[in-house]
């Protein structure tokens, strides 16, 4: 009660960007842009409407302090009948502050959803997709959803040039939900240590 999937032997593609960006002032600057167009759906492996929106900003409050903020969200949308067949959005910020002259630190933040529909044979029958199990059966590629966030913390201890010590850590907490932090559970974590002394004669 199964074929061997195929797919389309030809995906034409083409699109725009659009891109905008401030000056660089002292203090402040951002940049965004926007592609669009007619590109693959690589799930199904048909073609699909894509629409990417991506926006950066950098903020310098002090001569201390950095603020860089960037924000990504892509959606593929299906040819056929307009449904969204894929979307993934990644918001991201780095704080970054100068002590005093040896001493650094920085906390970066990155939180990654994506959101998958139901898949099925776009581009031909619109039969269900099957993934074969390495038990030889079949299960149906349903939708699914997925967030995950990770962030890193950094100090840095430099005395003198040639001398220099690094603490570090970092974790990864995932979600089953696209966008539902209150459900983040850590699922890893990182600690690392770095010394190195300059020795001269």
């Amino acid at each position: 009660d199964t074929v061997p999937y195929v797919g389309t032997d030809r995906l034409p593609n083409y699109g725009t960007d659009i891109m905008v960006a401030t000056p660089q002032w002292q203090k402040f600057s951002a940049s965004g842009g926007v592609t669009a167009g007619h590109d693959d759906n690589f799930d199904e492996w048909s073609s699909a409407w894509i629409f990417f929106t991506t926006l950066n900003l950098n903020w310098r409050p002090t001569d201390r302090a950095r603020v860089e903020g960037r924000w990504v969200q892509q959606r593929y949308y299906r040819t056929s009948d307009g449904s969204l067949v894929r979307q993934r959005m990644i918001p991201r910020l780095k704080l970054e502050y100068q002590v005093a002259r040896p001493v650094f630190v920085r906390v970066v933040g990155q939180y990654d959803a994506v959101q998958v529909d139901s898949l099925r044979d776009d581009s031909r029958t619109n039969d269900p997709i099957l993934i074969r199990e390495p038990d030889g059966s079949f299960r149906r590629a349903a939708a699914e959803e997925r967030g995950g966030l990770r962030w890193d913390g950094l100090f840095s201890y430099q005395p003198t040039p040639g001398t220099v010590f690094f603490f570090g850590y970092g974790a990864t907490l995932g979600s089953p939900r696209f966008l539902e932090p209150s459900l983040l559970q850590r699922t890893q974590d990182g600690f690392f240590v770095k010394a190195s002394y300059l020795y001269r004669i």
